[in-house]
């Protein structure tokens, strides 16, 4: 019976220990090596790596882009602390220091690895204290109103003459201006093309 207890609340430590799991650190909660936090998104985490060094990584396809780090590189077995006083303090094996995020706030603050990429600490309020300042930029795909639709005979007719047709697919409307024999412009605006899906970021 005695063992069986033992086991359960080896058992529970572990699970506490890995309960903050997720896209940030609660206040008391601690990054030991290989453990890390991942936006809800999969494209970005932050990593406690074995070689002492706090890492901000970027997924790129089947690799890594590393966008900020603590440069604590050289501290094995350091471990990154969300302190209940709203500082983000990484400490060596001995309990020194080896750097922080200097948001003494006197608050339990979280830190939360974002969809954009940048990784903030926040007050119980929802003020931001401090960043990593590494926002990305980010792209969806839109429906979006484009002109340039298919001319049927490829020409228009503008002022008496006849104007070559292009059909580019355009953003916005806008003139296209083609130049005739005689030193003059033929000006048309493309028809429209309807709604197209559009990569559009920000």
């Amino acid at each position: 019976m005695k063992v069986i207890v033992k086991w359960a609340a080896a058992l529970m430590l572990i699970v506490s220990a890995s309960a903050f799991a997720g896209d940030s650190l609660e206040k008391g909660q601690k990054l030991l090596p290989g453990e890390r936090i991942t936006s809800t998104n999969g494209n970005y985490y932050l990593i406690m790596q074995n070689d002492g060094n706090l890492v901000l990584y970027k997924k790129v396809g089947s690799g890594k882009e590393a966008l900020w780090s603590s440069k604590t590189t050289g501290k094995p077995s350091a471990r990154a602390v969300m302190q209940w006083d709203g500082n983000f303090v990484i400490y060596s094996t001995s309990s020194g220091a080896l750097w922080s995020s200097n948001t003494h706030v006197n608050d339990p603050a979280k830190l939360r690895m974002q969809n954009d990429g940048n990784l903030v600490i926040y007050k119980t309020d929802g003020t931001p204290i401090w960043s990593t300042k590494t926002t990305q930029e980010t792209c969806t795909y839109e429906y979006v109103d484009h002109w340039g639709g298919t001319v049927v005979d490829g020409t228009a007719q503008f002022g008496g003459y006849t104007c070559t047709v292009y059909a580019p697919l355009l953003p916005a409307p806008g003139p296209h201006f083609e130049p005739l024999g005689n030193g003059d412009l033929c000006v048309y605006y493309p028809p429209y093309a309807g709604k197209l899906l559009t990569e559009v970021c920000n």
